[in-house]
């Protein structure tokens, strides 16, 4: 069975005396007072780097009361809200709400902060709904928010369909008229994304839940309907916070509190607001680039039970004609659901490589082979494992969840990325998989196709790895595999995907603009040109690739940002694309610029490659403004890529 969590002997001690790995056995347990204590050694020890690691790991766990989260914002408020991902993000939030909320938002900020995003966020006046969003002149509209929460609940809801248990046709149209005038008036007077809560099931039991007839409905029916209404107004600005979700995951009908609402006009318990706020966050940070995009797990006494080299293929815990073994395959089963997300499914084990015969042709197993888009088997450090995961992926870690049984094994692989966020594999399966789906860190409010080709991509990319190994000339390879990249401008069929890149990007993003719809459209009304490009080579297309904003400036042409995906890198592709800007500029100078960041290290030289020369530079900033002259000759970059206009 899995290996117990019963002391620090087994994991990595720090210098000075101080234990990072007891520290972390902490963070997994529920004693935020030795947990305090154990981040004030290391931070007195000098091990501030550690100690951010922990309090971001300790901030992700679910099911804490509110004390803990408490403690932790109020700790990395007092250190300055340093970053505790690369390229933290700063977003103004605002919350509508009828009831009060106001429990909610440092909630928010802990999870937000955990994720890599520093929010400003605030509610409006009590119970002011409708007054404020129907008001173009509102505070609401001059705060110019990123995102506008809007959190109702069935009391709001009461005022227009009342409180009986049959539901007029007319009251229900009553409510869903006002909810298409609410998010209509927030597009319209605002740039914000809005995020509107479903309305979860009634605190009290319904005596006629779906009972419909002539023009009445039952309770549950008249919310499935307003519901569907909602889920119907969804596009690129707006899009749903699952309060189904929240609520059920705090308790069903427990997660509702009487006496909280009598007293304090707040209907909910504390667990209900931890959830509301982890909903809030974490469907923020998924529209912000923020969400992880793959799961690393160890296989034995993690992914099914027992050790292989101990009980051999036939001997491990996992079927269904069991419930230990039972247990197992259902943690299989959801590590697989998670592919349909376009989330990558890794391993990471220390393992002989004949381990992978384990999953040919054994129904006891709900995940196979080629579920796996990498599979580290070998005797290596687990950190060796992510960081190769990493270059197959073309991703970092900070982007990955690690599971595994030891918390050893965690410990070392957080030495060396210490942005991983990790998991620990109880005895329990079914603890393990509560752990996963509580901490929603797969948790998503918008998805694009790239996303849902994101596995096929990476198999492309396996693929033409192996192929590539039998050239010797690289670009003769590149010439092998006819790689052509189609211009279009941006637009409706295209827009979810260049947002998205936009939050997204890190690597290839020479500026870290991170443009909103509202950002892109303000640019093209200035005179921008935005192209949108997509790949394809003999081993299949990837989609959307790169976006590149170009804004007449004086006599020359800015390129004002130019975002791409890592994986077509070193391809020619980038050569393509300034051949395109060339175009673009009909003989004008051409300026662009380099703004540095934790991440984007591998574009630094980008516009030197390119042919660009430096006009000026800002070494405080790390900023650069480099510029390409027709006129004075300089000679346009070479590739090897099909270039077409759609």
């Amino acid at each position: 069975m899995a290996h117990e969590m019963t002391s620090s002997t087994n994991i990595p001690n720090e210098p000075n005396g101080c234990n990072f790995g007891s520290a972390l056995s902490l963070v997994f347990e529920n004693d935020a007072k030795a947990l305090a204590t154990a981040l004030d050694t290391l931070s007195d020890s000098g091990q501030q780097d550690s100690v951010m690691t922990l309090m971001r790991l300790a901030m992700l766990q679910p099911n804490r009361t509110t004390m803990w989260y408490s403690r932790l914002l109020n700790r990395w408020e007092d250190l300055g809200q340093p970053a505790l991902k690369p390229n933290a993000i700063s977003k103004k939030v605002i919350c509508l709400s009828n009831h009060t909320i106001d429990n909610l938002l440092p909630l928010a900020r802990v999870f937000g902060a955990a994720l890599g995003l520093h929010f400003d966020i605030n509610v409006t006046a009590y119970d002011a709904v409708e007054s404020e969003v129907l008001n173009p002149s509102s505070e609401l509209y001059e705060d110019a928010p990123d995102f506008v929460a809007v959190v109702l609940s069935e009391h709001w809801l009461n005022r227009y369909i009342g409180k009986d248990a049959i539901i007029t046709s007319e009251a229900l149209n009553n409510a869903i008229e006002m909810i298409q005038r609410i998010t209509s008036s927030l597009l319209t007077n605002s740039s914000a994304h809005i995020l509107f809560s479903s309305f979860p099931p009634a605190a009290q039991v319904s005596p006629a839940g779906y009972v419909g007839t002539g023009n009445r409905l039952g309770r549950s029916a008249a919310l499935a309907k307003i519901n569907s209404a909602i889920h119907d107004l969804q596009s690129d600005r707006l899009t749903i916070l699952d309060m189904n979700c929240a609520i059920h995951s705090a308790g069903g009908t427990g997660a509702y509190s009487a006496p909280n609402y009598l007293r304090a006009k707040m209907p909910y318990e504390q667990r209900t607001l931890i959830g509301i706020a982890r909903e809030l966050a974490f469907g923020i940070a998924s529209l912000c680039g923020k969400s992880h995009r793959a799961l690393v797990t160890d296989l034995d006494n993690t992914l099914w039970g027992g050790i292989i080299g101990d009980a051999g293929r036939h001997g491990i815990v996992s079927s269904q004609d069991d419930p230990d073994g039972l247990s197992y395959f259902l943690l299989q089963t959801y590590f697989k659901s998670l592919k349909s997300l376009g989330i990558l499914i890794c391993a990471a084990s220390k393992n002989s490589p004949e381990i992978q015969q384990i999953f040919e042709n054994n129904a006891d197993i709900a995940i196979c082979f080629d579920d796996f888009s990498s599979m580290q088997i070998h005797w290596e450090p687990k950190s060796r494992s992510i960081s190769q995961i990493s270059s197959e992926l073309g991703f970092g870690a900070e982007y990955m969840v690690f599971v595994d049984d030891n918390p050893f094994e965690l410990a070392e692989a957080l030495r060396l990325h210490p942005h991983l966020d990790v998991v620990l594999a109880r005895t329990d399966p079914t603890e393990t998989l509560a752990c996963l789906t509580e901490s929603r860190f797969f948790h998503t409010l918008q998805i694009t196709d790239a996303d849902l080709n994101r596995h096929g991509q990476i198999a492309a990319k396996q693929a033409g790895t192996k192929m590539q190994a039998q050239f010797e000339d690289y670009n003769e390879y590149l010439k092998a595999i006819n790689i052509t990249v189609e211009v279009q401008l941006f637009g409706e069929h295209n827009q979810r995907r260049v947002l998205q890149m936009f939050q997204k990007s890190n690597q290839f993003n020479l500026t870290t603009r991170r443009h909103t719809h509202a950002d892109l459209e303000a640019l093209i009304d200035a005179g921008a040109t935005i192209g949108v490009f997509s790949y394809k080579d003999d081993f299949g297309p990837q989609g959307v690739i790169a976006a590149v904003t170009l804004i007449p400036e004086n006599d020359n042409l800015r390129v004002e940002s130019w975002v791409m995906s890592c994986r077509v890198l070193n391809r020619t592709v980038e050569q393509a694309i300034c051949q395109w800007i060339i175009e673009q500029a009909d003989g004008c100078p051409i300026v662009g610029e380099f703004i540095g960041t934790q991440k984007n290290g591998i574009v630094r030289d980008l516009y030197d490659r390119l042919g660009f020369s430096i006009e000026s530079q800002n070494d405080d900033e790390d900023s650069k403004r480099w510029i390409f002259d027709p006129a004075a000759g300089t000679t346009p970059p070479q590739h090897l890529t099909t270039l077409i206009a759609a």
